[in-house]
């Protein structure tokens, strides 16, 4: 398995539009915070409530609002297609003949993500599910197994456009979604190994 610097996954020629912005965001942690002063960088965080049941994320503030929901991961219900590394070692490469994108130190995932749903002022943003069938493990639970607040959520500052940041755990992966207007753009993948 070859490690990529960054997956695209939108029209390249819009990549000269996003490319500061997105810069930003890359070297502005997520953890521990959600809502956090962006200014500096360009962006704004904004101040987000939040509301959590068992297997659902819910984030909320000035029009805006954010439904991931994640649930365990059941092997003997998907396909699963392992690549043999040079040190001999079998890792799981594809689950249901997609790339997968999680965390690389345990057999299977433990959970996939199986929601993402953004409102902005009512209106819903269509988000094919293409877009995060392939992510796995995503870090919204502390290390208690607990819901916590491990989603970055930015606007420009003109609130023309939106970006949602989710990591793996074990930094199988750093994701950021793209939202401009009221329309989703695509992401930008960054694989942890």
């Amino acid at each position: 398995m070859k490690a990529q610097s960054r997956k695209i996954d939108f029209d390249p020629s819009l990549w000269p539009s996003y490319e500061e912005e997105l810069s930003c965001i890359e070297t502005h942690s997520i953890f521990y915070k959600v809502s956090v002063d962006c200014d500096s960088i360009g962006l704004e965080s904004p101040k987000l409530d939040l509301m959590v049941n068992d297997s659902v994320i819910s984030l909320s503030a000035e029009g805006l609002s954010i439904v991931l929901a994640d649930r365990a991961f059941k092997p003997e219900e998907h396909l699963l297609e392992y690549e043999t590394l040079k040190s001999d070692v079998r890792v799981l490469y594809k689950i249901d003949s997609l790339v997968y994108y999680g965390s690389y130190d345990i057999d299977t995932p433990a959970t996939k993500l199986v929601d993402l749903t953004c409102v902005i002022h009512n209106r819903k943003i269509a988000i094919p599910k293409a877009a995060y069938s392939d992510l796995y493990d995503p870090l919204l639970r502390d290390s208690f197994g607990a819901k916590f607040q491990m989603v970055g959520i930015y606007r420009s500052l003109d609130r023309e456009r939106l970006y949602l940041k989710l990591n793996s755990i074990s930094s199988g992966y750093e994701v950021i979604f793209i939202i401009d207007g009221f329309k989703y753009i695509g992401r930008v993948l960054w694989p942890g190994i």
